[in-house]
């Protein structure tokens, strides 16, 4: 799958009911990882059948276990074999991020407060990007509208 076929479901209702069952399921505790209950993110466990999602294929977890989750991944920290569960698969990935946390304390806490700020960051830009859209809409809106009352006029005196 490339990565933009999976932005493409990201965006499917398909996802949106899944995402919001696993929010409902485990928001209550917090990041399965380390109970964070800040800017929880639904993290697939199992990338093999992502069309077809159970939600033991997704775990709830804070922004900051997400980014550690992906960079163990990238270098190869966390594995997973081919015949391993998403029960195992969580148990293997929340094994390695807490052994990365216990070594990296302020480290973790940089990537927390980075990741926070990440979040901040993009909602103010989505919020800035619908102020301009609104805007936008608005002055093409009104722009329409002085061409109609022109083209009556127009119309009106031939």
């Amino acid at each position: 799958m490339t990565k933009e076929e999976y932005k493409e479901y990201l965006k499917t209702d398909d996802w949106k009911e899944k995402r919001q069952s696993k929010f409902h399921e485990c928001n209550r505790w917090g990041c399965q990882i380390c109970h964070d209950k800040t800017d929880l993110d639904v993290h697939h466990i199992n990338y093999k059948n992502i069309f077809d999602v159970t939600n033991e294929d997704l775990i709830l977890i804070c922004r900051g276990c997400h980014i550690i989750v992906h960079e163990l991944i990238k270098l190869n920290i966390i594995a997973f074999l081919p015949d391993e569960t998403s029960k195992q698969k969580f148990i293997k990935t929340k094994k390695e991020v807490l052994k990365f946390i216990n070594f990296n304390p302020e480290k973790v806490n940089n990537i927390k407060e980075k990741a926070i700020e990440e979040v901040k960051n993009y909602k103010i830009k989505r919020n800035l990007y619908k102020r301009q859209k609104i805007k936008e809409l608005a002055i093409q809106h009104s722009k329409e509208k002085r061409e109609e009352k022109k083209n009556k006029i127009f119309n009106i005196k031939k």
